[in-house]
């Protein structure tokens, strides 16, 4: 969906509350994922630049998308926080 819609709109104002994150551009990816399949569908990842902690793994290895990705603790945490807020921001957008 247009990131100009308001379901849309919730959903990157809720990231950009929690994160602090103003800067970044919102990526559109037309990939394989479920999201291509639903109509109104927005996909969201852990992938935030300042989530992507330095784990001390070997090249090649907790690399996204892969089968042995991986992601700090740290970061998950921030990432359950932020997908927290935005569906409590979807709900009352939607409810509204």
């Amino acid at each position: 969906i247009d990131e100009n819609e308001p379901t849309a709109k919730a959903l990157i104002s809720a990231y950009r509350a929690v994160s602090g994150d103003n800067d970044s551009s919102v990526i559109y990816s037309g990939g394989g994922t479920y999201a291509r399949h639903l109509k109104n569908a927005f996909s969201c990842g852990c992938e935030a630049p300042y989530l992507r902690k330095k784990l001390d793994l070997p090249q090649g290895h907790g690399d996204i998308h892969q089968s042995d990705e991986s992601i700090s603790i740290e970061g998950l945490l921030e990432s359950i926080l932020i997908f927290t807020v935005m569906l409590l921001s979807l709900d009352e957008t939607l409810h509204n």
